[in-house]
């Protein structure tokens, strides 16, 4: 009995002497202990810091757009005009995107869509392409309806454009039954510097173009003024009235 009470003592003293004077072992189990919580809090910044905006946002939502509740029934056709700009916008340029607007366009998937071309305008017209916002010639809708059997008309004008980094591109656009009456009407600028449009385009074009080698692509977007306006055509024509 007398030596379990010694052995017991013993112990409490040695306790109380490794609690005031730890061993090596014992702060080298410590600060292995504290490393990996180091670890883990570094591990979790940088992970919180590495999440791309792509993912989170913010993003880019278009506003400025009025239309009609629903595309009329017997709306089925509608003709595309030749792309129109205001002065800076070279011809050769004007001319790269109306292959970018038709293909949205077809992608909205609202109705038929029929191409009227910068010859068969001169031969109409005598004008190579119109801007939505200028007085039209003299039965200009009747003439189109007529020539393409087309139920309303779409204009697209490139109102700003920077094919310089940061890109921009200012896309208005108006969709005009033969009648003359105003279907739908879109008015917006988009501009690369624009974090929320930066996602927004970077998103876009991820899902429509993939990429198959490791690595990310979608920065692209922000570098090509064509694959730039596929995303602000798709953006405009997604405002479109439904059917």
């Amino acid at each position: 009995m007398i030596h379990l009470l010694r052995r017991n003592t013993v112990q409490q003293s040695c306790g109380r002497r490794l609690a005031r004077n730890p061993s090596s072992f014992a702060r080298a189990i410590l600060a292995v202990l504290g490393v990996a919580a180091l670890g883990l809090v570094a591990g979790c910044t940088t992970t919180g810091a590495l999440i791309d905006p792509i993912e989170i946002g913010p993003f880019f939502e278009a506003k400025n757009f009025t239309g009609v509740p629903r595309l009329p029934a017997r709306l089925q056709r509608v003709v595309l005009l030749p792309v129109a700009g205001t002065p800076g916008a070279s011809i050769e340029t004007l001319a790269s995107f109306n292959q970018v607007m038709l293909a949205e366009l077809q992608h909205a998937e609202r109705f038929e869509v029929v191409v009227a071309d910068s010859t068969a305008l001169t031969r109409l017209f005598d004008r190579p392409r119109l801007l939505s916002s200028e007085a039209l010639p003299k039965d200009f809708l009747s003439l189109l309806n007529q020539e393409y059997g087309a139920d309303a008309v779409m204009f697209v004008d490139i109102t700003s454009l920077s094919t310089y980094q940061p890109l921009v591109i200012g896309l208005r656009a108006k969709l005009a039954s033969t009648n003359g009456s105003i279907l739908w009407a879109f008015d917006t600028l988009f501009s690369a510097s624009n974090p929320a449009v930066a996602n927004s385009a970077r998103r876009f074009d991820r899902k429509r173009q993939p990429a198959t080698n490791p690595g990310d692509m979608s920065y692209t977007v922000l570098r090509s003024p064509m694959r730039f306006a596929d995303y602000a055509a798709a953006t405009a024509f997604a405002t479109l009235p439904p059917r």
